[in-house]
């Protein structure tokens, strides 16, 4: 009995010694780690907005500081690849191999210009608008292809790189171009050879009345006035008279 309380007083007794041992061991090790940390000379976090991030990486590691790059965004006013912000702030007191945290510029943001040729105006606008870019002006010229107010053409073209406020001109139809001819020169000729070419030419007759005493005697038919004169320009609307022998008024009219 008493063999065996020696013996276990003997193994209580190391055990003892050994966790005594591995505390000491520990809290020695804490201590000289927060000692170090304590003790490592403080330093100013020097101001690396606007460098280039490899030259930031460069300027922060010479001075014992770590670098994390924890994000990236768009700026209009600072190329892409530079610092936009930085954290620690320029002028603040850290200890060496602290973190300092940085967020690089992406550059201007890009606009894409849309394909709007064939859409009306308040459509082109809206999908300007979408892309973030804006109608300049617009011009109008006649088209027999496109409908009145629709778009025939754009400039910058679609797919074009700009940036977001850019400025789309546009062209617009203004529907079917006017048709006009010079008109010829008629008195003299008979009626029925003019009056087939003006028909083709896109008149047709709209009136044809005695203009006086016809006189039997004179040529058939024969055109003496007109109007208009020779030379003039007729275009959809306008009428044409014309006065002939027998004394007979014929007036037509040239169809939209």
């Amino acid at each position: 009995m008493r063999r065996l309380l020696v013996r276990l007083g003997r193994g209580l007794g190391i055990g003892l010694l050994v966790t005594g041992t591995l505390g000491l061991a520990f809290a020695t090790g804490v201590y000289f780690t927060l000692r170090a940390a304590v003790s490592r000379p403080e330093l100013v976090v020097p101001d690396v907005v606007d460098l280039d991030g490899e030259e930031a990486r460069a300027e922060l590691a010479a001075q014992g500081l770590e670098v994390m790059v924890t994000g990236s965004r768009h700026d209009a006013n600072v190329p892409a690849g530079k610092v936009l912000e930085q954290f620690p702030l320029a002028g603040t007191r850290t200890k060496r191999g602290r973190p300092v945290r940085l967020v690089l510029s992406l550059g201007p943001a890009r606009a894409v210009v849309p394909q709007v040729t064939g859409m009306s105006v308040r459509g082109a606008q809206l999908a300007l608008r979408a892309a973030g870019l804006r109608l300049r002006h617009t011009a109008n010229v006649p088209s027999a292809t496109v409908p009145i107010g629709r778009v025939i053409a754009q400039d910058p073209p679609p797919g074009t790189e700009g940036y977001p406020g850019d400025q789309v001109a546009l062209l617009l139809s203004s529907g079917p171009p006017e048709r006009a001819f010079v008109m010829p020169e008629l008195v003299g000729r008979t009626w029925g050879d003019v009056r087939e070419r003006l028909e083709r030419s896109g008149f047709r007759r709209i009136r044809a009345r005695r203009a006086g005493s016809p006189d039997e005697s004179a040529a058939t038919d024969t055109i003496t006035s007109q109007w208009p004169r020779p030379g003039h320009r007729v275009t959809a609307g306008d009428r044409l008279s014309v006065v002939t022998r027998p004394a007979f008024l014929y007036e037509m009219e040239s169809r939209p």
